[in-house]
């Protein structure tokens, strides 16, 4: 089925809370930044590359999240491969919520246009909306969680 193919997003989707705006500070531009460019690799990826796509999801995310992902990657590298997956996505809402100097939330929406063995090689588009929650791992903001708020 092709909701299934944002990997990880919703294989390993925890709750990430409320988003609430939040005045614009250095910390929130950073993290909102982060989250865009998450937007931007975890719905970009194809089967014959799988492997750099993993490892930029990877370097973006930490804790329960990344871990998750990382324990799914057997799962997905099998999935993604077998139906010769291939998707392009665009960010289209990257704002950033309540936070601090050490978590930050964030509201995260993308286009994704995916295109599968199962789909019969025909795109199928869909537009997915996401609460993230960032964490502060030394000088980089990292997706700690994501819920799916579609």
């Amino acid at each position: 089925m092709y909701r299934a193919m944002l990997p990880a997003t919703l294989l390993v989707a925890a709750s990430a809370g409320l988003v609430v705006p939040a005045t614009a500070t250095a910390d929130d531009d950073r993290a909102r930044t982060a989250a865009c460019d998450f937007g931007r690799e975890v719905t970009n990826y194809d089967y014959s590359e799988i492997e750099g796509y993993f490892q930029r999801v990877l370097d973006r995310t930490t804790g329960g999240f990344h871990d998750n992902f990382r324990d799914a990657l057997p799962t997905l590298r099998t999935k993604l491969a077998g139906l010769h997956a291939h998707s392009n996505g665009n960010v289209v809402e990257c704002t950033s919520g309540a936070g601090d100097d050490a978590q930050q939330a964030a509201r995260l929406v993308v286009n994704q246009t995916v295109v599968t063995d199962e789909t019969g090689r025909e795109p199928r588009a869909g537009v997915w909306a996401f609460a993230l929650t960032l964490n502060r791992v030394g000088d980089s903001w990292l997706v700690s969680d994501l819920q799916n708020t579609e």
